[in-house]
């Protein structure tokens, strides 16, 4: 895929195709709280209640999971559209987006096959095994964590070599630096895989249920901040001026990458 222009890109489908995929992991948190008594505890649910709870909750997952690969790949690409002419950055973005979609993989792959037999994901009162699934929540979860911690350091370096004033680039690194807001929600996410039972998910998940939402929220949130500066017009001045040059940067990074694609033949691209 070429450079996109300036306007909508690739980084803007992405971003919203994550916000209809949040739309659907909240749409399945209802579900599981209207139909499967979300919030009770496992020994006063049917076993009928449980296993369709269970179904719902490997959903989830899998719906979360795509939710981070859509951010960081909408984060990603709207890094190249700004610092796309810069040829070593476009490899580490692409290095970077490789690791995403591994993490993606990864844990989609064990997420499913975590038991044996795979049904058993839903149905306990079978024979099987099953990994140990707290500690891979926990460890998918800091592995998340500092995929973000790398995906919102990157630009950074790119801002300091900006012509601009700085002040201006002190500012814009702020910007950026925003975003690791998801990451404090990260942590706390983290925290209650600790009061995590695999034999009462039902009850004792929800606060991780409640913080997986808040995280991808927060999350897009964060990769829209860049784009924010029509909101801010609405706002007191010395807040609105705060991020002017951002959309300045969008554009002149767009324009810099379409010079660099003309003197390439047109040939390259992040996607």
């Amino acid at each position: 895929m070429g450079p996109w222009p300036a306007g909508l890109g690739a980084d803007d489908w992405f971003i919203l195709a994550s916000l209809i995929v949040t739309w659907a992991m909240v749409a399945i948190r209802w579900h599981q709280i209207l139909v499967d008594h979300y919030g009770f505890h496992a020994d006063e649910l049917s076993a009928a209640t449980l296993i369709d709870f269970q179904k719902s909750f490997l959903a989830c997952q899998e719906v979360y999971f795509l939710d981070a690969l859509l951010i960081k790949s909408s984060l990603l690409y709207m890094y190249y559209r700004i610092f796309g002419i810069s040829q070593r950055f476009t490899k580490i973005l692409w290095a970077t987006w490789s690791l995403v979609v591994t993490y993606f993989i990864t844990c989609v792959i064990l997420s499913i096959f975590s038991c044996h037999p795979v049904s058993l994901l839903w149905d306990r009162s079978q024979p099987g095994n099953c990994i140990d699934e707290v500690n891979f929540f926990r460890s998918n979860g800091i592995v998340n964590m500092l995929l973000d911690v790398i995906v919102f350091c990157l630009p950074l370096p790119m801002v300091w070599r900006l012509h601009m004033g700085f002040r201006q680039r002190l500012v814009s690194t702020g910007i950026f630096l925003l975003g690791g807001f998801v990451c404090v929600v990260s942590i706390l996410r983290i925290i209650t895989f600790d009061h995590m039972n695999p034999t009462d998910f039902t009850y004792t998940n929800v606060h991780t249920g409640i913080w997986s939402l808040v995280e991808q929220s927060t999350a897009i949130l964060c990769a829209c901040l860049p784009t924010l500066k029509p909101l801010l017009r609405r706002v007191p001045p010395t807040i609105g001026r705060l991020v002017p040059f951002i959309n300045t940067s969008v554009k002149l990074g767009c324009l810099d990458t379409q010079n660099q694609s003309r003197r390439d033949g047109g040939a390259g691209g992040f996607s």
